[in-house]
């Protein structure tokens, strides 16, 4: 008889803190990006947020490689964050793979956005993105603050920046190399030169089953 993968799996659950940290350290990716703490007899309430979620801040250093307007105001709305990989369809050359959007910023930030991505602005047909990104597979269209596919054919929304200036982003969950949601902006990172931004930064030990801290 052919052995069936189960469909139920029982949620591990522990009263022990340092087990607890070992599972938030060590299950990252595939979705999870946490453990839920709750009180031991809590059953689920529907609607209502009783239980805590507890995550890592994870961070990472991207390239700016171009930003999007706010459609309301004249301030930036998110910028378009890559990073350097192999691309083995590419005969091995590096390439600057579009990996998500930072959207997080203080109101008088995305005006100063405006002025220093100015200088920057370039012309498509001179950007590392000018026949495209996220070529190679990933989620279609423009889902918002995910790193969508984009070809010429498609109608720009993003204005090219040369790939010149490094940030530091905050961010939760990956799906690949890919950033599931927004990222949150923590700082310019002029320390660091465009190409270190290295997509192995994302390199994570593969998921788990979901845990939870019962908490006494």
């Amino acid at each position: 008889m052919r052995s069936l993968s189960p469909t139920v799996v029982i949620t591990p659950a522990t009263t022990d803190l340092a087990v607890a940290e070992q599972w938030l350290d060590r299950y990252t990716g595939s979705g999870i990006d946490g453990v839920v703490v709750k009180d031991r007899d809590m059953r689920y309430e529907r609607g209502a947020r009783v239980m805590r979620k507890v995550k890592l801040e994870r961070t990472l250093d991207c390239v700016v490689a171009g930003f999007r307007w706010d459609l309301q105001r004249p301030v930036i709305a998110s910028l378009l964050l890559g990073v350097y990989g192999n691309n083995e369809h590419d005969q091995g050359h590096d390439t600057l793979f579009h990996v998500g959007v930072v959207s997080s910023f203080r109101r008088d930030l995305r005006v100063e956005l405006v002025d220093v991505l100015a200088r920057h602005v370039t012309r498509l047909e001179d950007h590392p993105w000018a026949r495209g990104f996220a070529l190679e597979g990933g989620p279609m269209g423009r889902l918002k603050g995910s790193a969508g596919r984009w070809t010429p054919d498609m109608e720009r929304d993003w204005v090219p920046v040369a790939p010149e200036l490094v940030c530091e982003v905050a961010y939760d969950q990956v799906d690949g190399h890919r950033l599931r949601h927004p990222a949150r902006w923590r700082r310019w990172r002029p320390d660091r030169s465009p190409e270190s931004c290295r997509v192995e930064q994302l390199d994570h030990e593969a998921g788990a089953p979901a845990v939870v801290l019962a908490r006494s």
